[in-house]
């Protein structure tokens, strides 16, 4: 009977250490607004994307083109004006 009680009592604490730890909670600190790297907030910003135009006379006629800023690159092909 010794084994058998010795087996039951494993039985029960590996139970018990098994039932602990898979219920731990894990919870993560939400940081304040001060504390993110760029020290910006919370809320989404929404951003414009800033272009330019350019004229110039081709063949006697006046043309625009808009160019984008943001990304660097023609928005247009020439247009008359």
């Amino acid at each position: 009977m010794d084994k058998d009680k010795r087996k039951g009592v494993r039985c029960v604490i590996i139970g018990v250490l098994l039932s602990l730890a898979f219920s731990v909670n894990v919870q993560a600190a939400e940081l304040p607004a001060t504390s993110l790297p760029d020290g910006g907030s919370h809320e989404a910003e929404i951003m414009s994307e800033k272009t330019k135009w350019y004229f110039r006379t081709y063949k006697g006629v006046k043309q625009k083109r808009l160019w984008s800023i943001t990304h660097q690159r023609w928005k247009t092909k020439w247009i008359n004006c």
